[in-house]
């Protein structure tokens, strides 16, 4: 309870690591900036900074995630947004040569 308390008042990438090694004990922090990866996507990189890739685990089922932050640089809507993140994930996850989100 204490990583969450952390992680909710004090959020910093370090907070979230902790949070995430705390209750997934495969976690593993790997840190990789995908920035580059839209250099063509003005809309996207307008909005948010820092696209980085915290860490990933492999989970008890065998499936695997790959933790991915970002700093949003303007207000969300629920229509752009959504729209955005699923473009970088899909675009992270054909660099990670992975295939689903």
């Amino acid at each position: 309870m204490k990583y969450l308390e952390n992680l909710i008042t004090n959020f910093s990438l370090e907070s979230l690591t902790l949070f995430l090694r705390s209750k997934i004990h495969r976690f593993t922090p790997q840190e990789d900036d995908y920035s580059y990866l839209f250099e063509d996507k003005r809309e996207i990189l307008e909005n948010y900074k820092n696209i980085c890739k915290l860490g990933e685990a492999e989970l008890d089922n065998s499936e695997e995630l790959i933790v991915i932050t970002a700093k949003v640089v303007q207000n969300l809507t629920t229509r752009s947004s959504k729209k955005r993140q699923y473009e970088i994930a899909k675009k992270i996850l054909k660099e990670e040569n992975r295939d689903a989100a």
